[in-house]
């Protein structure tokens, strides 16, 4: 007759270094996620983020018991941040 452990009867455990590994064997080579590209427009102006992401990623070292962070390493990227400033007739924006 199988124990419970918290209410459950069965208990897996996976280490940090094994899901890296898996992940760097789907990534091979740096190839990571596919690029990323997003803007952001609001009332002062726009970003725009043009991203390469490496291979992702976790980390268990995390404040929540239960937590995990997934790690996305950015390879090479641009930020961009641009504003347009609109000036009145009188010289006053």
């Amino acid at each position: 007759m199988a124990r419970d452990i918290a209410g459950y009867d069965m208990a897996l455990a996976i280490t940090q270094a094994a899901l890296n590994t898996q992940f760097q064997r789907a990534f091979p080579n740096g190839a990571g996620l596919p690029p990323w590209n997003a803007t952001l427009d609001n009332d002062d102006g726009a970003s725009v983020w043009n991203v390469v992401f490496g291979t992702p990623g976790v980390d268990l070292n995390t404040p929540l018991a239960r937590g995990a962070a997934i790690v996305l390493p950015i390879a090479s990227g641009a930020y961009t941040y641009r504003q347009v400033k609109l000036v009145g007739a009188q010289g006053r924006t």
